[in-house]
């Protein structure tokens, strides 16, 4: 068959022509492909190292994610400790509030007693308001 064709094309000259011009066409259109697919090859390697770094971003990303995330626990575990001891501080303050009056009512009756003499008091008035004072400070 091959004898055929050739016989063909050396005694036809535009079989001849026709048949250089489908060689020439497929030589350049397969040197066309290579140059595109050698184009496709060095766009795809490009793509895998931006998706590599951006994985490696992520990476990163999630790292810092984690690390705040932990760091977001420890604070919420200091103001829970705060907060319960502003509300014990909270009950220890009611606690002094209902025990106020007593207390100010010991205050008035220690302290009342003691009233400084006047100025132009003798010297027994005197003597007296500072045993009282130093008697009230003893208890």
């Amino acid at each position: 068959m091959l004898k055929f064709i050739l016989s063909f094309v050396k005694s036809n000259p535009l079989a001849m022509a026709g048949s250089t011009l489908l060689f020439l066409g497929l030589l350049f259109g397969g040197m066309y492909a290579k140059s595109y697919v050698n184009e496709l090859e060095d766009l795809i390697s490009k793509h895998e190292k931006t998706i590599k770094d951006n994985q490696s971003e992520l990476k990163d990303k999630e790292k810092t994610i984690a690390i705040r995330e932990a760091e977001i626990e420890i604070a919420n575990a200091k103001i829970s400790s705060q907060n319960e001891k502003i509300a014990s501080i909270a009950i220890e303050s009611e606690k002094l509030r209902s025990v106020q009056p007593i207390i100010k009512k010991e205050i008035e009756t220690k302290y009342i007693k003691i009233k400084p003499p006047d100025t132009s008091s003798k010297c027994q008035a005197k003597l007296k308001y500072y045993e009282n004072l130093f008697r009230e400070l003893g208890r």
